[in-house]
This record gives C-alpha cells, sequence and structure tokens, in this order.
C-alpha cells in the first residue's frame, strides 16, 4: 500500500498531470549562467582557490578526512565544510535565476538534482542545483520510496540532464580521467596511521560513491 497512491486517487489526481507541472514549476537555472559558474568552479578547484562540500557524518566531525583527500587528489588546500549545509548552493542559485526564496518565490526549496554533495564538483556544480516547488519534495526527497517516486526522479533527472548534456559529459570526463578508485586506494594507506579499519572502510566506499559518473 502507497499512502502517495491513494492520496492521489482519492482526490483524483492524475499523477501524469502532477508530474508535468512539477517538471515545469521547476526552476532551473539558464544554460548560459551555467556555463559561466561551471568554469568558475573548475577554476578554483584546478586553482588551489576557496571551494565548499557538505559535512560528512554526524554534524560534519568526518568532513577533515574529504578535505585532506582533495588536497591528496588536487593539490587544493582551500576545501571548507558549508556553514549550513546548503549557503553556498543558494547564493549561487540566488545570483543565477535572480530568485529568492521567500522574497520573490514563495513555497520552493533548493534541491541538488543528482546529489553528491560531499564531491568537490557537484555541491557547488550550477547544473546540480535547482528551486524544487515544496509541494514535489515528497517526489524528489531522498527518504521517499516506491514506484511513483522513481518514476518522477527520473522525469526529473531527465530534464537536467537535456538541459545541461554538455556540462555532465565533460563532469563524467573528469572523473574518468581522475582514476578515482586507485586514488581512494591509495589515500586509504595513507589514512592507516591515524583512523582505524572500520572508519577508512566506510570512508572508502562513501567516497567511491560520491564520484560514480553521471549517466541516464
Amino acid at each position: 500500500m502507497d499512502s502517495y497512491r491513494s492520496f492521489m486517487e482519492s482526490f483524483g489526481i492524475e499523477k501524469e498531470q502532477l508530474f508535468e507541472w512539477g517538471i515545469k514549476n521547476t526552476i532551473f537555472p539558464g544554460v548560459e549562467k551555467v556555463k559561466e559558474e561551471w568554469k568558475n568552479l573548475l577554476y578554483r578547484v584546478y586553482n588551489n582557490e576557496e571551494v565548499y562540500i557538505r559535512g560528512y557524518g554526524r554534524n560534519g566531525h568526518g568532513t577533515e578526512i574529504y578535505k585532506s583527500f582533495y588536497k591528496f587528489l588536487l593539490e587544493n588546500e582551500h576545501v571548507k565544510e558549508d556553514p549550513a549545509n546548503n549557503t553556498k548552493p543558494k547564493r549561487n542559485l540566488e545570483a543565477m535565476t535572480g530568485y529568492k526564496r521567500n522574497k520573490n518565490i514563495f513555497n520552493y526549496q533548493t534541491s541538488h538534482i543528482f546529489g553528491h554533495t560531499k564531491n568537490i564538483f557537484l555541491f557547488e556544480a550550477p547544473w546540480n542545483i535547482c528551486y524544487v516547488p515544496k509541494i514535489m519534495d515528497p517526489f524528489t526527497g531522498h527518504e521517499a520510496k516506491g514506484s511513483y517516486i522513481l518514476e518522477y526522479k527520473l522525469m526529473f533527472k531527465k530534464q537536467a540532464f537535456k538541459l545541461y548534456k554538455d556540462y555532465i559529459e565533460e563532469y563524467n570526463n573528469i572523473i574518468k580521467s581522475l582514476f578515482i578508485e586507485e586514488k581512494i586506494d591509495q589515500y586509504s594507506q595513507i589514512l592507516i596511521d591515524s583512523y582505524n579499519k572500520k572508519q577508512i572502510q566506510q570512508f572508502a566506499e562513501d567516497c567511491l560513491n560520491e564520484f560514480k559518473i553521471i549517466t541516464m
């Protein structure tokens, strides 16, 4: 039994119409703005400038392990933990779209389309953030489950892929060129003196997942 399905059937809400409305009313940043901000992000990543990620672990206690990884992987010593887990993406989205929540748009939330918020390339990636109508959160939230959720999330991601295909493919090529799995293995050896085996194994699994390429 799926309560979402039951609710929609009880009130005569057609799934297809709701899903189409959700995609239509999602605010995706314009392609030209995305191109500019993506170029800026890559410059900061590769030139040892300030870049943000979301905190790792309970209350961000494990974030240092990611910061050290980026120093090892990309020679970037200026990776910062976002102070409120979404501050930097919110500001970037406001700048790209001209919209600000509770100022000129209401009942919207900032959403990471593909997730992977500990990934230095994806937390701030301008093609990975958008404004989602809060009424559609039950269909995009990470806690939601069921066939309706899977169907809507696929539509949602396909729309982003359609808009930002060139930048997503560029990201995928970057990840392939970094040989992430090999680098994580090398970095894990460095951690032996500072972390226990379980902590290292958990980080390695989580990090590998964070750096998956994006496919449809």
